[in-house]
């Protein structure tokens, strides 16, 4: 349930430019301590795996942190649809504090984009690597969505000053949400998996992060107090519109580190090392907080609870 008169409201932003990660762990914690916490993660989880099942584009926009990035630098810097736009090579170039996608990489995933209707080009110009592109109203529907259903568990465990559903429909919402989401990254390189190199491992690859989040929705305890997830590779591939080599490349990789074991033919059964996915759980207590306050930010930008009060139906 919506509740804008939570008592642990925060009474300052921790996003944006003054960046505080001890206040972002700090609300994470208690996000992660609320008694709805146990919903809001089942909702989180269910949310992100239905917003990629059956969505290539999701998948071709979202579905590895590099191509996530590039989303929203993409609407951050370069507006809405009738926005300046932004060049891909300072693209490339911003991409290039962390690396989540190489130049290279980062022009390749232009040109699909555009091909599928994501980007478009803000100015004429006969020099493509120079010609500013900026998102399609297909880009920003799907951001919205992402958003929405990134919100609505965080309406359970904390303040938000609207419901997900008004807050991602209303017009300059996403762009203000994903303006203040990279603020931090072009300020001094912050990216929300610092701190999580689990996470990061499984987020650089494709399919990854969607791939992480249905273990995690998966998850029981079974016999002996191992916490097992089913992910058979072909159904869950075709449901996540992810190959099934991404689905072994990315549960390899994480056996190969210790986070867990294959224990049945073709990767069904998943077992969970319990520190694992105790930081997987607060991964998503730190997402909850750090996307609450991000709405927080832009509401306040569009005019705060009299904007909001005037939903439309």
């Amino acid at each position: 349930m919506f509740d804008a008169d939570m008592s642990d409201a925060e009474p300052a932003s921790f996003t944006g430019a003054d960046l505080d990660r001890q206040r972002l762990d700090q609300a994470a914690r208690r996000v992660g301590e609320h008694p709805r916490f146990e919903a809001a993660l089942e909702m989180f989880c269910a949310g992100v795996v239905d917003s990629f099942e059956g969505d290539r584009l999701a998948n071709r926009l979202m579905g590895q942190a590099g191509r996530f990035a590039i989303l929203a630098l993409l609407i951050a810097l370069g507006g809405g649809r009738d926005g300046a736009g932004v060049t891909v090579t300072r693209l490339a170039e911003l991409l290039g504090k962390r690396k989540p996608a190489s130049p290279g990489r980062t022009h390749a995933l232009a040109g699909a984009l555009r091909a599928a209707g994501a980007i478009e080009s803000a100015v004429q110009s006969s020099d493509n690597r120079e010609r500013p592109v900026r998102a399609t109203a297909l880009m920003l529907a799907q951001a919205a969505r992402w958003v929405e259903r990134s919100l609505a568990p965080a309406e359970l465990v904390t303040p938000l000053p609207a419901r997900a559903a008004d807050l991602a429909r209303r017009p300059g919402f996403v762009e203000r949400y994903f303006v203040h989401m990279v603020t931090p990254y072009i300020a001094e390189g912050f990216i929300l998996y610092d701190g999580f190199p689990e996470v990061e491992r499984i987020m650089q690859r494709a399919g990854g992060y969607v791939l992480m989040i249905e273990m995690l929705r998966t998850a029981t305890w079974g016999a002996g107090g191992m916490l097992s997830a089913h992910i058979p590779s072909g159904t869950v591939a075709a449901r996540l519109t992810i190959s099934r080599a991404q689905v072994r490349s990315v549960l390899r990789m994480a056996e190969a580190r210790g986070w867990l074991a294959l224990r049945a033919r073709g990767n069904r059964i998943v077992e969970l090392d319990p520190a694992f996915a105790a930081r997987l759980r607060h991964w998503v207590a730190t997402e909850l907080a750090w996307g609450a306050d991000l709405a927080r930010r832009a509401a306040a930008d569009l005019g705060g609870g009299a904007f909001f009060d005037a939903a439309p139906a």
